[in-house]
């Protein structure tokens, strides 16, 4: 940023202001958490010292240890941002350098089903969204599968508003037979904007594990007052939640109703205006024909996942919801032609290590419509698709630049290992 010692000026002697509006635990007068250890430490205006660890530094060294910023000047931004200091310069990337970027993988909770970010799952009430959401807490929790969607073991958060503890207990010994996972529950909780962000932060700031965050029911937590029922406002609310996940790097699965009248898109269906689904990284909608069924639709949609429209049926023994399949065979992927050739030129050779060019020969060897103009093309091509190479197909990419020349590093995982390939 061109103006970045201006701005660093600025925000020095405010730390204890953004630990406020940031939503980070802070103990009046001059007391926080260490971003080092976990431990108390003392905060001033300008630096933090911890008498434990014995770190120590101003402003942006905090926020970069917390939220793992790699370079200044995205910690500088992140601050500005939740003081509201105006950014005069505009950051951009050219083309070239932006294809060229290789990002990390999206990490995904439940791989091909719900990724990082903020999630929402509507449904009528008493359908049974909060068994399906305990269920899925659980799974999560125990590195279970989710139907045929493998998850990743990690802890898990359940703020249950409108459950006592004891129903819970009832609840989760059906669920879970007795045999749980590292997860929490909540019952109680301040409503968003005057301590729910406080309260969240503090938890997984203690609890670094916790990669997943239900929150039962959205409604609950949102403040009262009409004037907060408008887009904006309802925008407002999925910007706060989504600042939260996408601060400590998790997902979090916001419940909520779906109106009475029914609509051809069952995603218009979600309670409130476009600002809730709009702001949102992925959407659910769970619906029943008939009250008294034990068969219900889901429908899934998201920026990291596909569309998908799944039958379900409720077990009343376990009370889990079964996987029955896809509505109209719509598992069967149109995948990418060059996707699809590379997967099936690993799956013969396993490994490849090459220049772009060697790979494009082997490709246009095996097919005569590759439609690849270039092995500059082709690699700038392969670099957003890092992630769908990985949990779709198996395939681990990467790829190292030397002047001109690109090596690629593709990788086909074996049937037996851990690859998330179709079947």
């Amino acid at each position: 940023m061109a103006n970045e010692d201006t701005l660093y000026a600025q925000i020095k002697p405010r730390l204890i202001d953004f630990l406020k509006v940031a939503g980070l635990p802070f103990w009046e007068p001059a007391l926080g958490t260490c971003p080092h250890c976990n431990e108390q430490c003392a905060v001033y205006d300008d630096h933090w010292s911890c008498p434990s660890c014995k770190a120590h530094g101003d402003i942006v060294d905090y926020v970069m240890e917390l939220e793992h910023f790699v370079n200044r000047a995205a910690a500088i931004k992140r601050i500005c941002r939740a003081l509201q200091i105006k950014i005069t310069t505009l950051d951009v990337i050219s083309g070239d350098e932006l294809l060229d970027t290789q990002f990390e993988p999206t990490q995904m909770v439940i791989d091909g089903f719900l990724g990082q970010g903020t999630y929402i799952l509507a449904g009528a009430p008493k359908i049974g969204k909060s068994w399906l959401v305990l269920w899925l807490g659980h799974q999560v929790s125990c590195g279970a599968n989710v139907w045929e969607f493998p998850s990743r073991k990690c802890g898990v958060l359940y703020i249950s508003l409108e459950d006592t503890r004891q129903r819970i207990q009832n609840r989760l010994a059906k669920v879970s037979g007795g045999e749980t996972g590292n997860i929490w529950f909540a019952t109680e909780a301040e409503l968003l904007g005057k301590g729910l962000e406080e309260q969240i932060s503090g938890f997984l700031t203690e609890n670094p594990t916790v990669q997943l965050v239900i929150v039962d029911t959205l409604q609950k937590v949102r403040l009262p007052g009409s004037n907060q029922y408008s887009y904006a406002g309802d925008y407002e609310v999925i910007t706060r939640l989504k600042a939260l996940a996408d601060r400590f790097g998790i997902t979090m699965l916001l419940v909520h109703h779906t109106r009475k009248e029914g609509a051809d898109d069952p995603f218009s269906m979600i309670s409130g205006t476009t600002g809730l689904s709009g702001g949102v990284d992925g959407s659910m909608v769970l619906i029943k024909d008939d009250r008294d069924d034990n068969r219900a639709e889901l429908f899934v949609t998201g920026r990291d996942i596909r569309d998908m429209h799944m039958r379900l049926i409720f077990d009343e023994y376990t009370h889990a919801w079964h996987f029955l399949g896809y509505v109209g065979n719509e598992r069967i992927e149109r995948r990418d032609k060059l996707l699809n050739e590379i997967n099936d030129f690993l799956s013969e050779v396993g490994v490849f290590h090459g220049t772009a060019s060697d790979l494009m020969t082997k490709l246009s060897a095996r097919t005569d419509n590759l439609e690849i103009k270039s092995a500059n093309a082709l690699t700038r091509l392969l670099n957003p698709q890092k992630n769908y190479l990985q949990h779709e197909f198996g395939i681990q990419y990467s790829y190292q630049r030397s002047g001109k020349e690109r090596t690629l590093n593709l990788t086909k995982a074996s049937d037996d290992s851990d690859g998330n390939d179709d079947t």
